[in-house]
């Protein structure tokens, strides 16, 4: 197996039960879909480093690349570990959430029910949770405190939404799939 591949599904079984946050790239409040994926094929050097994907932004620019590569690519039936696979908009125009194939049987990838409900400048806002956020004094502190207090509430949430990367048969959307092959390129 091409080590990239190796990399990618490591990476993304490294971040299992990690918080889902629709429209997130960051792995402590959370990650969306594409977030989770971009991630991953930026580890194994398929997508440069602060690159930044939707879902559909991602499968055009895995499509394209295949067409530019002047690679003849023909869909496989399943995909190989570490492909991208994507679902479609009922119209089939759009990608509307990617995930990445652990076989031709399982994915892996970020989904739940939506952001976070709260704000941390909210939950900062509670008097003893200010006075002790503020009394740290240094900033490094102040800022390590935040870090580990948001840790906290968008696990919490993530739990109580079942919004986290997670493994699943490939088929469990119920509807038509795509997947393309990143490592082609």
């Amino acid at each position: 197996m091409d080590p990239r591949r190796e990399i990618v599904i490591k990476v993304a079984e490294a971040n299992l039960e990690s918080p889902y946050r629709w429209g997130g790239s960051d792995p402590i409040a959370g990650r969306d879909c594409s977030g989770h994926a971009v991630h991953c094929y930026q580890s194994a050097g398929i997508l440069k480093h602060g690159s930044d994907y939707s879902a559909n932004g991602l499968y055009l620019k895995f499509k394209k690349g295949l067409e530019e590569s002047g690679v003849t690519y023909i869909q496989k039936a399943s995909p190989d570990p570490g492909d991208a696979v994507f679902w479609f908009s009922k119209s089939g125009k759009k990608a509307t959430h990617v995930e990445i194939a652990l076989d031709n049987r399982f994915v892996i990838g970020a989904s739940g029910s939506g952001s976070p409900r709260f704000d941390i400048k909210t939950w900062l806002q509670v008097p003893d949770l200010f006075n002790f956020h503020e009394s740290l004094g240094r900033k490094d502190m102040r800022e390590t405190f935040v870090r580990i207090l948001k840790q906290i509430l968008f696990k919490d949430q993530a739990e109580r939404d079942d919004a986290f990367v997670k493994i699943r048969p490939i088929n469990y959307r119920g509807q038509m799939f795509t997947h393309l092959d990143p490592f082609v390129i």
